[in-house]
């Protein structure tokens, strides 16, 4: 009996052979390794993004992604504002022709509204200049206390 599944076993592997199943799993598998070391390579990048600005920590991968993938655009920062800073529904970006785009106020969902003290500019990394105006937000508010 040991004999027969043993020689039938041997024979299966040579018709596995004969069509051609084992290179094509070898090919499968090392376009498998490489899109592997792709998405590693992807999630240290993310990673990188995440320790310069914490708060991206907050937003999904994708959410994330599609943040990095706009970020010529400003606008595109929007719809991900209420997870990075805690009630903050809009930047108001002043769009000009000549210089970069700038970022002169915060609007809250209440529709309160945060002026800064310095206006961001728009030109560098998305990282950059949110922590900016994480900078300038903590600065508006501690003048905004001390005034009270």
């Amino acid at each position: 009996m040991w004999s027969l599944e043993q020689q039938s076993g041997e024979s299966s592997v040579k018709d596995v052979q004969d069509c051609g199943w084992i290179s094509g799993l070898a090919i499968k598998r090392k376009a498998m390794m490489l899109q592997r070391k792709e998405l590693e390579e992807t999630c240290d990048y993310l990673e990188t993004k995440r320790m310069i600005f914490p708060r991206f920590y907050f937003l999904s991968t994708d959410e994330l992604l599609a943040i990095l993938a706009g970020s010529r655009n400003p606008e595109s920062v929007q719809p991900h504002l209420v997870k990075c800073f805690e009630n903050v529904k809009q930047l108001m970006i002043c769009k000009q022709e000549i210089s970069p785009s700038t970022i002169r106020m915060l609007m809250s969902a209440e529709g309160e509204g945060l002026v800064l003290h310095k206006k961001i500019h728009v030109r560098s990394a998305v990282e950059q200049w949110l922590a900016n105006v994480e900078k300038s937000m903590f600065e508006a508010l501690k003048r905004q206390d001390y005034h009270v």
